[in-house]
This record gives C-alpha cells, sequence and structure tokens, in this order.
C-alpha cells in the first residue's frame, strides 16, 4: 500500500489528496509525470511544497522527512520503486537529477539570480560619485585641502601593487581617453615596452588646451592640481616611465602658477622625485609652457615642441610608443584622462564601469558655452541626454528649448547638430557617432536662432586656416579656400554651385593629411546644416544658407514677414533683413511674393525656376545659373563725383591745411620708377635691393644641410640659366624714407595718396602695418591688391573722368603709436555739409567700453566736424576718419570720397542717402561682430590652372568686381 500526501505551504495546509493505485505501475506513472518536470520546477517547488512519502513493503518501513531534505525523499522514493521491480522507469525519471545533494544529505544551492536589468537612464550624478571635489575652486587647491578631500591617500600601496595590476584594473574600468579620439586608456598604456631596452620611458600630458569652447583641464591644474600630480605618478608606473612631462598651453598664466607650486609641495613631501611616495619608485614630473600654437595639441607635435623644434607633426609610423620624446618610448594622454585613474583604482573599476552605457563607462566633465542662462563646467556621467545636461547644469538655452537652433558637441572640430537631433541624443562616443558627429572634447557650444550659422562656421574656418602649420598641402590651401568661400557666402558674394566646391574641397581635405587638423577644419563645414552638399539643400537652416548665396539682404518689409510666419532681425540699425529659419517653403514663396510686388519678377523668376512646391518637407534641388543680386550701390551711383572732388581726399591735399589736428605725417613724392616697379607685374615678385642693407623678411638661419638638398648635380645644365631680371634699387628714396622714419621715433604705417595697403598687412613681419625701413614699405606695397585702386582706377566713379590715374603719387608716413587703440576709430560720413552718420572703425570686434562712451564720443565727433571739418573742407559730400585719444581729444585721421569703393561699415549707401540726422553705430555684441578680411591669401599661393576648379571660380569672382565698378561708374 503506498500513499502520496501533497501539502500546499507551509502555513496553508489545505488537507490532502490521496491516490491509491490498484496496480502499482500507476502509481509510478504518475510519480513519473510530476518528478519528469521536477528539474524545472525545483527552485518553485522547495520553497512553496513539502513531500511527505512513505512506502511499506511486507513489515519493514523506509521512514524520512522530505521537508528537511527533499532530494533525500526523492532518492528513497527511488529505492522504493527499484525495490518493486521498476528500475528502468525510475532511471529515466531520475537521469538528469544530480545526486551529490541527496548523497551528503545537504541542500543544493539555488541557481545565480538574474542580471540586474540593464540601465536605461542616465545622469544626475551624486556628489558622492565626483572625482573632481574642488572643480569651482571652493576650497584649498593646494597639498593640505587636497589630502583633505582623500588625493594623496595610501598611493604607495597602489604603487606597489605593480605595473601589471595598474594596467588591467585600467582595462576593467572601460576608461577612454578623455581628450577626443575616445581610445581605450588602459590598452594604450599597455602599448609601452616591458622590458627596458636601455631607453628611458616617458610619460607626456597634453595641457595645451587650445580648441574652441573647450575649457575643462584648466580648472584640474587651476583648482585640482595634486589629483593631476597623483595621476601623472600613478600613470607612469602603469606605463613604466621615469618621468612625466606636462606640456601647459602658454596663456594658461594662473593654472601653470598653481600647477608649478603644488609640484614643489609634492616635492617637498616626498611624493614626488626619488623614492616617490616611499614606494621605492623613482619619478620626477616638469612642467613645460607653450608658446599659444593650436597644431601643438597633436601627440606629435607636442613632441617636437618639447624637443624645441617647430611643432608640426610627424608621420607615423613610428608611433610614439616606440619612439616617442627623444627618441624614446612616449604615451602622450590628456589631463582629464590621468588625473581620474588613482580614483579608479581606489574605489575599483566596477564602480566606475558602472556609469554610462557600455563602452562609454565612467564620469566626464562636459563644458558649456554658448547661449546658454548658466554656462558651467560640470561633471555628470557619461550617456547622459544633452538635453537633460543643459537643463540641469545650465539653467536652459536661452529663450527656451524651442529657441534652439543647434549645438556642437564636442568642441569646434566636430560637426554640428540641429535641434531635431538635440532633442534625443546621448552624450557619449557612440550615440554621437551615430549622427555623424562627435563626442570630441565634450565641449559644448549653444547657438539659439538668433546666431548666423554661415557667419559661426567662417569663423571656425578662419581659425583653422590660421593655426594649420603648412606642412601639408591639402590642409594648407585648403583650409584657406574654405575660409574664403566661407567669407563670400557670409557677405552674400557667393553663387549656388559653391556650396558644392565647398564640399567638395571639404572632401580633398579629409584624411589626407598627417595630422587631423585637417579633418577639424573639415568637419564643422560638413555639419548637418551644410550637409546636403550634392546639389541638395533642406531643413530651414539651410534655406539662411541659400539666402546668404543670393546676396544676404532681400528686400522684403518687416509686415510682410511677420504675415508669412518668417523671423525677422533688424541689421545696422535701419536695413531691415528676413532670416529664414523655419517654414521655409511658406517663407520662401511669400518673399516671392513679395519681390514679385516690388517689380523684381523677373529676377526671382530665375531664382525661383527650379524649385518645388510640395510642401515644406520637399527636398530642393538647385538648378540655378543666374541668381539675382542687388546692387548694393544703386543709389550711390546717382550722385555722381567730380575730379577735384576726389583730389581733395588725397592725403598731400588736405594734411597741410589740417596738420594741427591730425597726427604726425611726412610726405614723400614718389619718382616714376617706383611707380612703375608697384604696377609691373610680369617678372617675378623681387624686392628693391636696399643700400642699407635692411631686410623686410625675418633673417634665415643658415642650414648647411638643407642647403645640400638645393645644390645643382653637375651636367644639369641649370648653370647656364641667367636669371631673367634683376632686383631694381631706389637709393635716392630709400635714404629720404630712413631719415623720415627716424625722424618719426623709428616706426610708421604707409600710405598711398588714398590708400593704405591693409590688405597686404598679413605678410608682415609683425602681421601688421608696422614699418621700420624701406624694404618694409616696398614689401607691403607690393603685395597689396588695394593699392591698384589708387594707382589705375582712382577716377573710375568721377562724371568728369579725363585720366584714371593722378598726375603724380604720394607716399605718406604717419607715425606709429603703440598705445593707438582701435576701439576708439571712427568714420564719419557727412552728406550735404552735414554729419549724417558715425560708424566704428574697427568692426571686427566687440568692445564693451564703447556702449558706456557712445554718447560722449558722438558729442565730440560732432563738436570736432562742426568746429574744424564742415568750414574748411569744400566737399558737399565725403567721409572722414577720427581717432578719440585718451584725453578726448580728437585726431583726423583721413578723407575718403562719396563712392561705393569706400566701405560704409555699419551703414549701407542706401541707409546714408536717406539719413537726415546724425546717428552713431557701433558693434553691440559679440554676436554683432563682422570677421573682416585681415590676413587675406593672395590667389598666387593657390593652383587655380585650368581644369583645377577654382580658375573657373575665379573668374565669376572677377566678373561680379567689374559689374560693380560698371555699376558704381
Amino acid at each position: 500500500k503506498s500513499t502520496l500526501k501533497v501539502s500546499e505551504g507551509p502555513t496553508q495546509n489545505k488537507g490532502s489528496a490521496q491516490i491509491k493505485a490498484q496496480p502499482n505501475k500507476t502509481l509510478i506513472s504518475v510519480f513519473s509525470s510530476i518528478f519528469v518536470s521536477l528539474p524545472n520546477l525545483l527552485p518553485f517547488t522547495t520553497r512553496h511544497f513539502s513531500f511527505s512519502f512513505s512506502s511499506q513493503i511486507g513489515s519493514r518501513r523506509l521512514p524520512h522527512t522530505p521537508t528537511q531534505a527533499p532530494m533525500r525523499g526523492i532518492m528513497s522514493l527511488r529505492r522504493a520503486a527499484l525495490a518493486r521491480g521498476h528500475s528502468e522507469k525510475w532511471a529515466t525519471c531520475f537521469r538528469s537529477f544530480s545526486t551529490q545533494g541527496a548523497a551528503t544529505g545537504t541542500t543544493p544551492q539555488p541557481p545565480p539570480p538574474p542580471p540586474p536589468p540593464e540601465k536605461t537612464h542616465f545622469g544626475g550624478l551624486k556628489d558622492e560619485d565626483r572625482i573632481f571635489t574642488n572643480l569651482y575652486g571652493l576650497h584649498d587647491p593646494f597639498l593640505k585641502g587636497a589630502m583633505k578631500r582623500g588625493d594623496w591617500h595610501r598611493t604607495k600601496d597602489l604603487v606597489i601593487k605593480g605595473a601589471d595590476w595598474i594596467v588591467n584594473e585600467m582595462k576593467k574600468s572601460g576608461l577612454r581617453g578623455r581628450g577626443g579620439a575616445g581610445f581605450p586608456s588602459g590598452l594604450k598604456w599597455s602599448f609601452m615596452p616591458k622590458v627596458s631596452d636601455g631607453r628611458p620611458s616617458y610619460l607626456v600630458v597634453n595641457a595645451d588646451e587650445s580648441e574652441p569652447g573647450t575649457c575643462k583641464d584648466r580648472e584640474i591644474m587651476r583648482h585640482d592640481p595634486h589629483k593631476l600630480l597623483e595621476g601623472c605618478l600613478i600613470a607612469g608606473v602603469g606605463m613604466r616611465a621615469t618621468a612625466a612631462y606636462i606640456y601647459i598651453r602658454g596663456e594658461y598664466v594662473n593654472e601653470r602658477l598653481n600647477l608649478e607650486k603644488a609640484r614643489k609641495e609634492a616635492y617637498a613631501a616626498g611624493l614626488l622625485g626619488k623614492n616617490a611616495c616611499g614606494s621605492g619608485y623613482d619619478f620626477d614630473v616638469h612642467i613645460h609652457y607653450g608658446a599659444g600654437a593650436y597644431i601643438c595639441g597633436e601627440e606629435t607635435a607636442l613632441l617636437e615642441s618639447l624637443e624645441g623644434k617647430q611643432g608640426k607633426p610627424r608621420l607615423k609610423p613610428p608611433f610614439p610608443a616606440n619612439a616617442g620624446l627623444y627618441g624614446c618610448p612616449t604615451t602622450v594622454t590628456n589631463v582629464e584622462t590621468v588625473a581620474v585613474s588613482p580614483t579608479i583604482l581606489r574605489r575599483g573599476p566596477e564602480w566606475f564601469a558602472s556609469f554610462g552605457r557600455k563602452n562609454n563607462s565612467g564620469t566626464k566633465l562636459f563644458c558649456v558655452s554658448g547661449h546658454v542662462n548658466k554656462p558651467c563646467t560640470v561633471e555628470e556621467e557619461m550617456s547622459i541626454p544633452l538635453k537633460e545636461l543643459i537643463e540641469r547644469h545650465c539653467g536652459g538655452v536661452r529663450g527656451g528649448w524651442d529657441n534652439l537652433l543647434a549645438i556642437i558637441p564636442g568642441g569646434s572640430s566636430v560637426p554640428l547638430l540641429p535641434k531635431n537631433i538635440c532633442d534625443d541624443v546621448l552624450m557619449d562616443y557612440d550615440a554621437l557617432k551615430a549622427v555623424q558627429s562627435g563626442l570630441g572634447t565634450a565641449a559644448v557650444i549653444v547657438m539659439d536662432k538668433s546666431t548666423d550659422v554661415v557667419d559661426a562656421i567662417a569663423r571656425l574656418s578662419y581659425f583653422y586656416k590660421h593655426e594649420s602649420c603648412g606642412q601639408c598641402t591639402p590642409c594648407r590651401e585648403g583650409t584657406g579656400w574654405l575660409w574664403m568661400i566661407m567669407e563670400r557666402m557670409k557677405v552674400g558674394n557667393a553663387k549656388l554651385e559653391e556650396i558644392d566646391m565647398l564640399q567638395e574641397l571639404t572632401k580633398q581635405i579629409e584624411g589626407h593629411t598627417i595630422c587631423a587638423l585637417g579633418d577639424a577644419a573639415a568637419w564643422p563645414v560638413q555639419g548637418q546644416s551644410l550637409r546636403e552638399g550634392s546639389g541638395s539643400v533642406q531643413s530651414g537652416n539651410c534655406w539662411r544658407l541659400l539666402l546668404r548665396c543670393l546676396s544676404g539682404k532681400i528686400p522684403y518689409g518687416k509686415e510682410e514677414a511677420m504675415c508669412s510666419g518668417v523671423e525677422w532681425s533688424e541689421h545696422g540699425g535701419g536695413g531691415g533683413g528676413c532670416w529664414m529659419n523655419f517654414a521655409p517653403m511658406r517663407g520662401i514663396m511669400s518673399l516671392q511674393r513679395a519681390a514679385l510686388a516690388r517689380g523684381h519678377s523677373e529676377k526671382w523668376a530665375r531664382c525661383f525656376r527650379s524649385f518645388s512646391t510640395q510642401g515644406a518637407a520637399t527636398v530642393w534641388n538647385f538648378k540655378v545659373h543666374q541668381v539675382w543680386s542687388p546692387c548694393i550701390d544703386k543709389n550711390i551711383s546717382k550722385i555722381r563725383m567730380k575730379e577735384e572732388e576726389v583730389n581733395r581726399c588725397q592725403i598731400q591735399e588736405w594734411y597741410p591745411k589740417f596738420k594741427s589736428v591730425s597726427i604726425k605725417t611726412l610726405i614723400h613724392e614718389l619718382p616714376e620708377p617706383f611707380v612703375e616697379y608697384l604696377l609691373d607685374d610680369s617678372g617675378p615678385f623681387l624686392l628693391p635691393i636696399s643700400i642699407t642693407n635692411e631686410d623686410a623678411l625675418p633673417n634665415r638661419v643658415h642650414n648647411p644641410h638643407e642647403e645640400e638638398d638645393y645644390q645643382v648635380s653637375e651636367g644639369s645644365g641649370d648653370e647656364s640659366e641667367q636669371p631673367s631680371s634683376s632686383p631694381p634699387s631706389f637709393p635716392k628714396l630709400e635714404l629720404e624714407i630712413k631719415e623720415s622714419i627716424k625722424t618719426l621715433g623709428g616706426a610708421i604705417f604707409p600710405k598711398l595718396n588714398w590708400s593704405a595697403p591693409k590688405d597686404a598687412s598679413w605678410i608682415s613681419t609683425t602681421g601688421t602695418l608696422r614699418c621700420t625701413s624701406f624694404s618694409e614699405i616696398a614689401l607691403l606695397f607690393k603685395s597689396s591688391d588695394s593699392l591698384v585702386h589708387d594707382l589705375c582706377h582712382a577716377y573710375d566713379s568721377c562724371s568728369d573722368k579725363t585720366s584714371s590715374r593722378p598726375r603724380s603719387f604720394f607716399l605718406a608716413l604717419r607715425k606709429w603709436y603703440p598705445s593707438f587703440r582701435p576701439d576708439m576709430e571712427f568714420r564719419c560720413f557727412v552728406k550735404g555739409q552735414h554729419l549724417i552718420g558715425i560708424s566704428q572703425r574697427e568692426v571686427t570686434t566687440f568692445y564693451p567700453v564703447l556702449m558706456e562712451k557712445k554718447d560722449d564720443v558722438r558729442t565730440l565727433i560732432h563738436d570736432f566736424f562742426t568746429n574744424k571739418i564742415r568750414s574748411r573742407f569744400d566737399s558737399e559730400n565725403y567721409t572722414f576718419d577720427v581717432y578719440v585719444t585718451g584725453d578726448d581729444r580728437v585726431k583726423l585721421m583721413d578723407f575718403n570720397p562719396w563712392a561705393a569703393f569706400t566701405l560704409p561699415l555699419l551703414f549701407t549707401w542706401e541707409e546714408l542717402d536717406q539719413e537726415i540726422e546724425v546717428d552713431m553705430r557701433i558693434v553691440e555684441s559679440r554676436r554683432e561682430v563682422r570677421p573682416g578680411l585681415k590676413t587675406a591669401v593672395p590667389y598666387d599661393y593657390f593652383d587655380t590652372s585650368p581644369g583645377s576648379g577654382w580658375d573657373q571660380f575665379l573668374r565669376n569672382v572677377g566678373e561680379e568686381e567689374l559689374t560693380h565698378q560698371n555699376k558704381g561708374a
């Protein structure tokens, strides 16, 4: 007789169920069906059910307590079944059971718990999880305060564990380089040789933080310098390095002072140097100051600079880990990467890896700037949503999130993202890569809808052009062309086909240079707002680009803009301009209707001939060959000048009359041979021979090895070639100029009859018009294109034109004042002998001091004009430039004709033709700054041969200039 009793739960006894088997085989079948599924149900069964089973065979009883040892009870079942002859059935039933627990009489361990659910929300880092606890300098940054915050705590124990342990822990943490590339740090450190070949190994910390928008490392160096120094020791041990070199940006004065003081404290306390921290490991730290070159942030260029050479990147291989600083194994790493390593080792790699998504571990410093309410540098968890980062720590976008236009998420070298992507994107390497951008240095630059994206990208293009080392042709030439085309788009002189040309140019730069500077220059131009470069333009922001290409300002009224849902902005304090930020199709069609109403039907028909009007989501293909370009001088052309009015503006004409209220000037008449020399472009560029041995160019360092490379081999036939021309010489003029320069204090800036060679200042050794010799003056004059106006086209706008050039040319040498302040120079516009406008002369910079002095300056200039100029200058219409000194005196700088070739600066000639009252305009904010063409590069430096693509581009530019000249005439 056999009985099965099932009790449901240890506390819930609802009775028992008895199954009586007439044949034993029925009972065993029931047992089999229950226990075959028992392995899968065991965790649940052992928790909620208890089994009691008794079996009696004859007079022998087999008692047991299955509630305490379920497996023993099961084995008792098996023994009972075997005794009854059901061995085969029970063998099948128990085949999958483990008998180890039953044999020992112990309860088996439950299976491991399931892994925790994958983390889906990131951000909101707690204070106790922050690595940088003095980021804002609220506490003592030096040794005493650092030790209170946990720095240098049992560092000896970490060092003693050895290099292999340190590197393995860093690999487990998942730390990736914080300098921009995002390479796994532990893996990079492991590349250093494990067995020395006799050469020392070095750690180089890249603190040359020069990328626009990036300011995270400076907070570490000035507020937590000991965290960096301790990290250098830990990283140095992991790499088996003997010394560390911290290459700090030269402009970081306070940062390097704090870092130097902290270094001395660490040496005095025995934390660095011989037997560092008492560990028996010798380790030195040296600090090297850079000189402001952005290219030295590239690791191999940095090594070149450390060695005392020009900061130019090296070819790879060999890589620095094999042949770096002084030819020794070297690892170059970022400040933040090194600084976090001690905390990771103390708290464990698992702690660090618990932050952020997989492959994007840890915490990160984010520096947020631009159009946010509270710009800041903050430590947050990796993979935090971009929107949450800005809303939580920066008080949101200025004007609200809906006012956002675009964001550069990782410093100036990564493509910008439009708002629709910024809504959901996460701030980590993989997420930003997926949207065709990058985390870079995590320098977040926010731009609201007041931003002119074309202008912003033009600024970045200029930065990379200026910072290119010139070693690679695609970068050296390409960055100049990028900037040049962006400048044309910014001012509205570009053609639609130049969008394609721009994108093609970026592809020729990207990936074709030794270092990544070329890529960094190309990526902002390839950003989301300009990404549709193959003949298509998409999204409202690109309509802004289109309108800039169509010459910027459209004759479009404010009321019409508001009716059509187009954003309106005022430009120049009076002239209206309509910029497209949203509703592109609705806005552009309203523009078309407005233009048709104003009589521009034919012009706009050419613009819109190929446009599709299917809705705002449509992609429009541009096949326009002729673009309407409003003539900026159409009103000024109504006023016809006479030669005598132009002649009055020559410096040799007006200076004697106004000498008492102008700056000191000496004037020389130029001999005709010198004028012919300036006009001659047929031969090579030759500077005059200086009889005083003064050279306008820097002295060349003698390098015999370089000379060997240029020696002509025998039999080449080159020795028979004679130069086609010889340099000219003007000894009498040179001696006169030398004496005048001496009289004026040793430094001057030159000027021809009307114009100064400002466009050629880039070629001088100082980058300005400052000259100290005749050779420097000749170099500026020979290199200038703007002087061509004085030499060949002085009277082109005159109604009584009899000649294109004056009878004589004069060189004015004006005293150079080192204290001269460009913010206090102004251009004044006189119409009908009335002062109608005053403009800030230097419009490429925002000067806050002018906001306070505006009214006072207006009064000073108006009084100066009334008392000193009006009755003494005979022309009715003209412009004049003045300088306001620190003691509120006004100095006359120049006169200019009332003509299209005179820059109206913050006005337009159309506005000036209508003004009747004095209006003074200054640059009132940084976003109103107008970058200039101070460092324009001559076309001679570029390949303009037929077939290059740029020959047609230059012809178009020439045709535009000729068209404007004809309209002005």
